[in-house]
């Protein structure tokens, strides 16, 4: 990624003070020799930090390749090609499409913007720094290793420590100056940079109460997010020790026998259960709350109990299709952030593979009960450490359904044998997804691939 006009256009709302315009000229618009201007008071990069339009959203790509969903042929027939063809796994995703690839584009600006926030702080000393710098800074830090994070989980393949540095990892950089090209090491050493960004955020945030505010980070969402992001490196030790740290801190759940299935807006941005807030991105997409297209794969709904109000709050029955009507985000596109649910499932599943039988099923009916109808959970008792598990991965899939997460897990359970193939039928076309499949990585834009010279992901 060299000097280009997403950076260009960001550079120039940088300078003008104006956080909320957008880019309009084409994605390969020409290069320029602009130098930076950063800003140094702290009101304007907190207001970059806070720019709801460019640090709120998360890639979707994974979601639509992943299988708690499916379309009718005629309206997969009908979609824009990015969204087929990701449906359906093909080898060219695009079809020509040379800009506007928002999965690729959303979390370099965001780094663009936390690389722009960490250029106003690289001299000095943090000791020196006030509280509300440290603050700001942590959440630069944070953004970025999200950022990164996002990505590699879209456009490289899972992480394993055994093969990781014979992979390729994602383009990355740490100055926002537009001449300076990024670099694309190893999966290995993308994984590195993002915990180190982790652990500097962590550092540098003295906070840890819950905040009303979820697009800023202290050291619970940071804690949070490392459980989230250990887990998919398959380091249960690691996953639970951050997911401990952070319920220690927070642990509040939502009793949904408090929820009426006529309340409009139940799950509202600043609901009790979030942590941290993101959604998935928006724009053209059959993946939203209020599609008349998208169908809930029917093993996965038929595997909610009767007594199991997420069936009665979350499910639709619009003319036998199955939809999901409801987001943690409160809004239309499906909600991508941290609840205290998803680290209650965290902890117990690292507990499980960890022979903590006791906890983890401590973890799964605390969550559990506060799902059922009132007096109809029965505790699970289960005493083999095999079958425990298999029911935490139940309970992860139907909790965290359509929250960007199960592309994740596909990818990592399959590390360890699980043999989950992905299948789509069409018509009298069938298309399988087989663990090891190089098609796990998604495309790299093609506008990326010829400015910057670099391989294409194997397809």
């Amino acid at each position: 990624m060299e000097n280009r006009f997403r950076y260009s256009c960001l550079i120039a709302l940088v300078v003008l003070g104006v956080m909320h315009a957008s880019c309009t000229k084409t994605f390969l618009d020409k290069k320029t020799n602009s130098s930076i201007v950063v800003p140094t008071r702290l009101e304007e990069l907190r207001g970059l930090l806070d720019n709801e339009g460019v640090v709120f959203e998360t890639p979707l790509l994974g979601t639509q390749s992943s299988d708690e969903y499916y379309f009718k042929y005629e309206d997969w027939l009908a979609m824009n090609p990015k969204e087929r063809n990701a449906y359906i796994w093909a080898k060219d995703v695009y079809e020509g499409q040379a800009f506007a690839i928002k999965d690729w584009d959303v979390p370099y600006q965001q780094i663009f913007y936390a690389n722009i926030v960490l250029e106003a702080f690289r001299v000095g000393t943090v000791d020196s720094l006030s509280d509300e710098a440290r603050s700001i800074m942590g959440n630069a830090y944070f953004l970025r290793g999200r950022a990164l994070f996002n990505l590699a989980e879209v456009f490289a393949m899972p992480y394993d420590k055994a093969t990781a540095t014979n992979l390729q990892g994602i383009p990355f950089k740490s100055s926002p100056e537009v001449g300076i090209p990024a670099k694309r090491g190893s999966l290995a050493e993308t994984y590195v940079q993002i915990m180190a960004d982790m652990k500097s955020a962590m550092n540098l945030l003295r906070d840890k109460s819950f905040l009303e505010n979820k697009l800023r980070v202290n050291k619970l969402t940071v804690w949070s997010y490392l459980a989230r992001f250990s887990l998919s490196m398959r380091d249960y030790q690691g996953a639970l020790h951050y997911a401990d740290s952070a319920l220690a801190t927070y642990d509040h759940l939502i009793d949904y026998n408090g929820i009426s299935p006529t309340q409009i807006n139940p799950f509202p941005a600043n609901n009790p259960e979030t942590i941290l807030q993101s959604r998935m991105i928006s724009g053209i997409s059959h993946i939203s709350t209020t599609s008349g297209t998208l169908h809930v794969d029917s093993n996965l709904y038929a595997s909610y109990d009767i007594n199991d109000l997420r069936k009665i709050l979350w499910f639709q029955n619009v003319s036998g299709r199955i939809r999901m009507n409801r987001s943690y985000a409160g809004l239309v596109q499906f909600f991508s952030g941290m609840t205290t649910s998803e680290l209650l499932l965290v902890r117990a599943e690292c507990r499980a593979r960890l022979n903590q039988s006791t906890g983890a099923l401590e973890d799964l009916n605390k969550l559990l009960v506060k799902r059922y109808k009132s007096g109809t959970f029965n505790p699970i008792t289960f005493s083999d450490p095999a079958v425990l598990l298999d029911k935490i991965l139940l309970e992860r899939r139907k909790e965290l359904i359509l929250r960007g997460l199960r592309w994740s897990d596909i990818r990592r359970l399959n590390l360890e044998g699980r043999g989950i193939v992905l299948t789509r039928k069409l018509k009298d076309d069938r298309y399988e997804l087989k663990p090891d499949d190089p098609r796990y990585a998604l495309p790299i834009p093609d506008a990326e691939i010829e400015l910057s010279g670099m391989e294409q992901n194997k397809r």
